[in-house]
């Protein structure tokens, strides 16, 4: 025969219910404060909860944002697919970290003689020129 140990002290306010609220709306990156007063509960009580989980309430919300990070990645490679060019930039840039600024080559011009600024920007001059022309 099994003994029944009955747990005695106040019983906790968050219940398995508000913890599976909890979670739901942290998808939302909810403040702590609005989650208190979604949940009806005191920001201590959400507090404790995820110190009693190991993490602070900001890891903890963190991580069940994860659904909705990968929810709008998704919707942003459906718009880059279907041919959106602002978010195929967008998602380049933010996803990729690509930039539409060129890269330093290493370059310090500072450090180069007069001579040496002179044949880079020849190089460059005759460049642009051959390539108007052939635009052209």
């Amino acid at each position: 025969m099994s003994k029944l140990i009955k747990k005695t002290g106040r019983p906790t306010v968050m219940t398995e219910e508000k913890i599976r609220q909890l979670k739901a709306i942290c998808r939302m990156k909810p403040t702590l404060a609005d989650c208190a007063a979604f949940l009806e509960v005191s920001e201590d009580s959400i507090d404790k909860y995820c110190k009693k989980i190991g993490l602070s309430f900001t890891l903890f919300r963190e991580q069940n944002m994860v659904h909705t990070r990968f929810m709008i990645i998704r919707n942003i490679i459906k718009q880059c697919e279907n041919g959106n060019t602002a978010m195929l930039i967008y998602a380049s840039k933010n996803l990729c970290g690509w930039t539409d600024k060129p890269a330093a080559e290493g370059i310090d011009f500072n450090e180069l003689s007069l001579d040496e600024l002179k044949a880079i920007t020849k190089k460059a001059m005759d460049y642009i020129k051959e390539r108007e022309t052939t635009v052209a």
